[in-house]
């Protein structure tokens, strides 16, 4: 079972991964600063869980990508 995500947070990463889809890739570490520079958290746990949530709908669509081909 994976962990629920509350929907304020869904939105938020929605509107980020449209807005700067070309920005974000596979890796958290990268996300994390990422998510730092555009948008303003004030929890470091808040913004953990943006950049995870990223991190796994990137990882969602590469593998869909390569399904694909």
């Amino acid at each position: 079972m994976g962990r629920v995500r509350p929907s304020s947070i869904k939105n938020l990463v929605w509107e980020l991964v449209e807005l700067y889809a070309d920005k974000f890739t596979d890796d958290f570490e990268k996300n994390k600063r990422i998510v730092d520079e555009i948008a303003e958290v004030k929890s470091k746990s808040v913004r953990n869980k943006i950049a995870g949530y990223i991190t796994h709908i990137v990882q969602l669509e590469k593998r869909k990508s390569q399904a694909a081909e």
